[in-house]
């Protein structure tokens, strides 16, 4: 796990825009030293862009890819303030 050794995990969570209209990448990615690693990769149909659900199930499954004992602080942008 790449998160083992940390204690704290600053991620970062956004929607982005896909090469085709008809999809959006949701991603979290870890931030550290100036970098940002991919953690976790969603390719979601556009018509469920910022759903809430997807969003929520989105994080779920994030949470498993975070060390359990770290304190974790998850870094989004306006889109995500209904998860």
């Amino acid at each position: 796990m790449l998160t083992s050794q940390l204690s704290l995990c600053v991620i970062a969570v956004d929607w982005s825009g896909y090469p085709s209209q008809e999809h959006h990448v949701l991603r979290a990615s870890l931030l550290c030293d100036g970098r940002s690693l991919p953690l976790l990769s969603w390719i979601v149909p556009s018509e469920k862009q910022q759903n809430s659900q997807i969003q929520k199930n989105f994080l779920d499954a994030l949470a498993g890819a975070v060390n359990p004992v770290a304190r974790v602080i998850i870094v989004t942008d306006a889109g995500f303030q209904s998860a």
